[in-house]
Order: structure tokens, then sequence, then C-alpha cells
């Protein structure tokens, strides 16, 4: 995608502008900088490159969603709300939701904090545009799996389910727990796994 031009200046370039490229075109005359908006800055300290922009993506998301999904105007209500910050300070939902609407598949899809929303739906319940927040994250994991974007910690509760169709190991700790207590023993392959597993 070729870079979209922003504006022509005489003199030399803007100073302080990370997300600008300057770049001189001949035949606009002697010292005019033709700017080209190849960078967009999504929030400080982040500036991406437009060629990672994917219409498809975009398009698949308009698919999935109405407008209202998609409508946030980067307020931070979500952000201040959001319990997870309290334990991962980095994880910032109005990010997630603007990276996703510019359409930056690989950077959301292979982030790790479209996995840590705890589906509590304070945001949505305090979100002045409505957007719900929970159920974009949903379908951004649902993508990120089809598109085999998937954190090595899902990868291994994956294959605990489809080994033994529990989320940890029965170990000999918990084994005599469970005798002690009168229960069970549980089984090694449950049935219903077999039947899953097909």
């Amino acid at each position: 995608m070729p870079p979209l031009p922003l504006h022509v200046q005489g003199g030399g370039a803007p100073r302080g502008l990370q997300a600008l490229r300057h770049r001189r075109i001949g035949g606009h005359g002697p010292g005019v900088v033709l700017t080209l908006f190849t960078s967009i800055l999504i929030d400080r300290g982040m500036i991406v490159d437009v060629d990672e922009i994917d219409s498809r993506f975009l398009r698949r998301l308009k698919s999935e969603f109405d407008e209202s999904h998609l409508s946030c105007f980067q307020c931070g209500v979500c952000s201040a709300s959001c319990p997870v910050i309290e334990i991962e300070a980095n994880f910032n939902p109005r990010r997630i939701v603007k990276m996703a609407r510019l359409g930056l598949k690989d950077r959301v899809l292979s982030s790790d904090y479209i996995w840590l929303c705890s589906m509590c739906l304070l945001c949505e319940e305090r979100c002045p545009q409505g957007v719900r927040i929970p159920e974009v994250m949903t379908a951004l994991r649902n993508l990120a799996v089809e598109e085999g974007y998937i954190p090595e910690p899902m990868k291994r509760i994956q294959s605990l389910l489809a080994e033994s169709g529990r989320l940890y190991p029965i170990d000999d700790f918990i084994a005599e727990e469970r005798a002690e207590r009168g229960l069970p023993q549980v089984e090694a392959e449950p049935e219903f796994v077999k039947r899953l597993a097909g």
C-alpha cells in the first residue's frame, strides 16, 4: 500500500513528529518537502507502519460486529474500570479496540493481552459509547485461534483437555487427597474425552 500524502510544505521538514517520515520528491522545486503519512501513532510510545494495516481483517471485523462494537472514541473509561490492570499494568482494552479498528491484525491477534480480559463486563457497563469490549475480545480470541495465534499457556491447556478432559493433571497427591475424603478414583481418560477425540 503506497503512503498517503499528508501535506506539502516549503523549507525543512518539521521536527518532533516521530510518526511522520519525510522524503524529498523531485519536481516540487528547491527546498520543498513532501510529507508522507507512513506511520500511525497508536498510543504513547507505540507507532505502527501503515503497511501493517490489513484491509481483509478490517472487512472481517466489520462483518462480525455492528458499528457500535467499534465506535470507541478512546475516552479510557474501560481502562479505568478494568480489574485486570491491577494485576497487569500494561493491559489496555482501549488500545486493543483501537488497533482492531485500524486493521492491525498481526499486532492484535498475536497479543497476549486479548487473552487477559476477565469478561467481568465493568467496561461494557460504563462505556459511554456502548462498546461491548468482552464481545470484541471473544471475537478476537476466536480469530486468533483460526489464524494460529495461540499463546503457549493456551496450547498447554488445550493439550491437557484433549488428553484427560481436565485443566490440570491428577497427580499422586490429588489422588491421595481424594481417597482420604472418600471420593472415587478419577479415570485416567474419561469416556467423553475418547468420544470427543473421535
